[in-house]
């Protein structure tokens, strides 16, 4: 069976983290980086234009939040999987995530080692 490619769509607003992001996917043949938003309203933008599988979304960022993106993405895209970033990965975030309809909240540290597999497994379940 082909594997086939997801693709990815980066919310941040923080450049040199989505650069970091993209690149760091980018070595993945399974996954291809559509597009890149600096906040929750231009991500909302984005994926009705662009129609991505996932959604990497941060949590704090102007315009709109991620929690209040997701939502709104989910509301109107409910098939496309968001997975959230966050500096601040509390309770309270993973929660408000969540409840907007995240399957989960990566630190940003632990992007590197954890984005990857938590892709593929919001994918396969």
């Amino acid at each position: 069976m082909e594997q086939r490619e997801l693709q990815v769509l980066i919310v941040d607003d923080h450049i040199p983290l989505r650069k970091m992001i993209r690149s760091m996917l980018e070595v993945y043949a399974d996954l291809q980086v559509v597009g890149e938003a600096s906040n929750g309203l231009e991500g909302m933008i984005l994926v009705e234009q662009l129609r991505p599988s996932i959604v990497l979304m941060d949590i704090n960022m102007p315009e709109m939040n991620g929690v209040e993106a997701t939502g709104q993405i989910k509301l109107h895209h409910p098939e496309t999987i968001v997975i959230g970033l966050s500096v601040n990965a509390s309770v309270e975030n993973q929660q408000a995530m969540k409840q907007a309809g995240a399957v989960r909240l990566i630190p940003k540290e632990a992007a590197p080692e954890q984005l990857y597999d938590a892709i593929q497994d919001a994918v396969s379940s």
